[in-house]
């Protein structure tokens, strides 16, 4: 149930003394009325800005209340501004997929499949290293199964916005892509 698990900020806020239960339960009711997410009534209402909500979103992750996947589920926000505050804030790497050079050849060694089941892209390799975009980088399964598909290499993992990673998957889906 995702839309549980994002009102969990709003009980962390509640927890923290931050709102007060009438205004959780305010909150609560507009999402039920309107549909919108935790995150557009939070910022309607005047509780948080766009910067603050980025803020109280890391801070959800990192004490366990929220996972990315449910960030990206059910927050309508700027996923590369937050993805960038989230990676200066965690000591992770950021790439933008859209300003960056992807060689498609190294997908293509790995496999579409593979890569789109584990949801990660790997962009660029030099002569120690290959570097992968993935949606969670504290994903330690992941960081396993990384470590199998390129065991020749030095994995450098660098978040991405995921919506970047599922086209970039996409192109390499298409035939042509691991000629180029």
């Amino acid at each position: 149930m995702k839309e549980r698990r994002a009102f969990s900020v709003v009980e962390f806020l509640y927890e923290n003394k931050i709102i007060t239960r009438e205004v959780m339960e305010e909150i609560a009711a507009e999402i039920e009325e309107t549909g919108d997410d935790v995150g557009s009534v939070l910022i309607r209402k005047g509780l948080v800005n766009h910067e603050t909500l980025n803020i109280l979103l890391i801070e959800a992750f990192k004490n366990g209340i929220l996972l990315l996947r449910d960030i990206y589920d059910n927050f309508s926000i700027d996923l590369d501004k937050f993805l960038l505050q989230f990676s200066k804030n965690t000591g992770t790497e950021f790439v933008d997929l859209y300003s960056q050079e992807v060689n498609y050849a190294l997908g293509a060694k790995a496999g579409y499949q593979k890569l789109s089941k584990l949801g990660i892209l790997p962009y660029k390799e030099d002569d120690i290293n290959i570097y992968v975009a993935v949606k969670d980088p504290f994903d330690i399964a992941l960081q396993e199964q990384l470590h199998r598909i390129f065991r020749n290499k030095l994995i450098k993992i660098a978040i991405a916005n995921p919506e970047q990673i599922d086209k970039h998957l996409h192109i390499l889906k298409s035939p042509r892509a691991s000629r180029t």
